[in-house]
C-alpha cells in the first residue's frame, strides 16, 4: 500500500510539471487535491494517465486539463475514458455543439464530464419541465450542478 500511495503521487506530481505546473507549487497543489479528495491515493498510475490522456486526445490543452484537475478536485481520476465519453457526446447531441463548443462548456461546467449521461439526463429533463430551455442550460451550465431537489422558482 505505501508503494501504491508513492507511485500515485510521484504520477501526480509528474503530471502536475508535464501540464505546465511550477515546482513551486506542486507541494501545495498536491496536498489540496488530496485534502479534498484523498480517494485519489486508491486510483492507479495506469488509470490516471489514461483520463489525462484522453482529455489531451479530446483537444484540451495542457493549461485546461489542470484546470479541470483543479475544479474537479481530482475526481476525474474516479472516472473512465469511457464514462467521460459518453457523458461528451451526450452533452454534445443535447446541446448540438461543434467540438470546440463542446470542450468550452465542459471549461464552465466540469460537472458536464464528471456526471454519468443518465445523471445528466436526468437532470435536463428535470430543468426543461420547469420551464428551462436547453439554450438558457448551454448559455448557464453550472445549472446541471444543482440537485435535482432544487427547482427554479418563477
Amino acid at each position: 500500500p505505501v508503494e501504491k500511495t508513492k507511485n500515485v503521487i510521484e504520477t501526480l506530481q509528474r503530471n502536475y510539471l508535464s501540464l505546465g505546473g511550477s515546482d513551486a507549487n506542486m507541494k501545495i497543489w498536491i496536498l489540496k487535491l488530496l485534502s479534498q479528495n484523498p480517494f485519489i491515493l486508491l486510483n492507479t498510475p495506469t488509470s490516471m494517465q489514461d483520463n489525462l490522456e484522453f482529455l489531451q486526445k479530446n483537444g484540451f490543452t495542457d493549461d485546461e486539463v489542470l484546470q479541470l484537475l483543479s475544479k474537479l478536485k481530482g475526481f476525474i481520476f474516479q472516472l473512465t475514458p469511457t464514462t467521460m465519453q459518453k457523458s461528451m457526446l451526450f452533452s454534445k447531441n443535447v446541446f448540438k455543439c461543434s467540438d470546440q463548443e463542446l470542450k468550452e462548456l465542459v471549461l464552465k461546467c466540469p460537472a458536464l464530464l464528471y456526471y454519468s449521461a443518465p445523471v445528466l439526463e436526468e437532470r435536463l429533463e428535470g430543468l426543461l419541465r420547469e420551464g428551462v430551455s436547453v439554450a438558457q442550460i448551454r448559455e448557464t451550465p453550472m445549472v446541471l450542478e444543482l440537485t435535482t431537489n432544487c427547482s427554479v422558482q418563477n
